[in-house]
């Protein structure tokens, strides 16, 4: 599941390149969805696409791997031309 929400990732920062950036569009900025789980009403506490995980039964909050890879983007300004973070 998390290389599919990494993947995701990349494909968002990669069109806002192509269709923003370079097709002359005015990007200003990229929100994600959300920083940490939250209920939701069709699957419950089930899901998990926020930037953190959190323990519902303790205020405990742990990062997924993507919030390093968010991070890395909004600092480095982007991907290079494979879709990676332009540093690893």
């Amino acid at each position: 599941m998390e290389s599919r929400r990494h993947s995701a990732l990349q494909a968002v920062i990669q069109a806002l390149k192509k269709r923003g950036l370079e097709g002359g569009e005015n990007v200003i900025g990229y929100l994600y969805w959300t920083l940490m789980d939250s209920y939701e009403w069709t699957m419950g506490m089930e899901s998990h696409f926020g930037l953190a995980a959190v323990d519902h039964k303790t205020p405990e909050r742990c990062p997924f791997p993507r919030m390093k890879e968010f991070k890395r983007i909004c600092l480095e300004n982007g991907l290079n031309e494979r879709g990676m973070s332009l540093r690893r």
